[in-house]
């Protein structure tokens, strides 16, 4: 009798010293992602300053009119301008996100990239993250018609393997690492645009 009993002291230890992503599954993100693609830079500085409470030098709530004066040919550095997510604040969006990127052009968000620790299956990204069920490129044209409005597409990659058919496994919590990407609009670039630099 001592013997189970110390038995099940210690599965209750290592149940206890469980992260929640090995045993419950992959967590949800307690805010809202679909909403961030296309927001404008002036908005989302003001929504990182209420939300997480990080104030960006120049987009947080204090900033009353703002006109993105960037061109895609010249000045660049202001077309591509926005404010950046800090790492820090990562696992306020996600348990287990360790960096969020922010894409912007012309004053709005291009694009979001969530990186989660741990390989996690598609599908299972996808239900958690409320995604569409796949990509836009091998959806119907009605599934593409219900994407939210400021929506483009969606995509689970695995920066760290080369291997195409991950995502279509189990789910592995404890190696590699899982992007989350959420596009707002196509990237429109000099070379887009025929900028005289570069014919």
């Amino acid at each position: 009798m001592p013997t189970v009993i110390a038995g099940l002291t210690v599965f209750m230890a290592c149940l206890a010293g469980m992260p929640p992503a090995m045993s419950a599954g992959l967590p949800a993100p307690s805010v809202d992602l679909l909403k961030w693609p296309r927001m404008s830079s002036k908005d989302f500085g003001c929504y990182l300053e209420k939300t997480f409470g990080h104030r960006d030098k120049r987009f947080n709530c204090s900033l009353k009119r703002y006109e993105n004066k960037g061109d895609v040919c010249n000045p660049t550095d202001a077309y591509y301008e926005g404010p950046a997510f800090p790492d820090r604040l990562a696992a306020k969006v996600h348990p287990l996100a360790t960096k969020i990127d922010l894409d912007w052009e012309h004053g709005d968000l291009r694009s979001v990239t969530v990186t989660l620790k741990g390989t996690w299956n598609e599908a299972e990204v996808r239900k958690s993250f409320h995604l569409p069920r796949k990509e836009a490129s091998t959806s119907t044209e009605a599934e593409v018609r219900a994407y939210p409005e400021n929506l483009m597409d969606t995509s689970v990659q695995y920066p760290l393997s080369s291997d195409d058919a991950l995502g279509r496994r189990a789910s592995d919590p404890g190696r590699g690492v899982t992007s989350v990407d959420l596009t707002g609009f196509d990237h429109m670039g000099a070379a887009d645009m025929e900028c005289e630099g570069d014919k």
